[in-house]
């Protein structure tokens, strides 16, 4: 029931379907999962994107193919964590999830899982 109730909806560029986010009704939770036009390491495209917002990364991974990161925003009060590995044809593809501090016992165990499903 996590994800099966809320919105849904597509992250688009110029028309151009890039992947999905899901917010649960429940939840004050965002998952997105999608494909970037970044050329280069997965983790650089990280550190640009979601590293440029955190107020504190604590948690970096960089492999040629594979790259990680998490932390806080919004004064330590919100966790986020991104994950992305360059696919067989040089696509970056990743996920990343954001949600409240105080949800961290529940929320913490789902991208783990999810990152152990794209590990190398």
């Amino acid at each position: 029931m996590f994800m099966t109730e809320g919105w849904v909806r597509a992250l688009m560029t110029a028309g151009e379907d890039y992947g999905t986010a899901f917010e649960p009704a429940l939840y004050s939770v965002q998952l997105r999962q999608y494909r970037t036009s970044a050329i280069g390491r997965p983790a650089a495209y990280l550190e640009q994107s979601l590293g440029a917002l955190a107020d504190e990364v604590t948690y970096r991974y960089d492999r040629e193919s594979l790259g990680a990161i998490s932390g806080h925003t919004g004064a330590g009060q919100d966790i986020f964590y991104g994950m992305c590995k360059t696919d067989r044809v040089g696509v970056i593809v990743c996920f990343d999830m954001h949600w409240p501090r105080e949800m961290q016992a529940m929320m913490g165990p789902i991208p783990e899982r999810i990152a152990a499903s794209l590990r190398d």
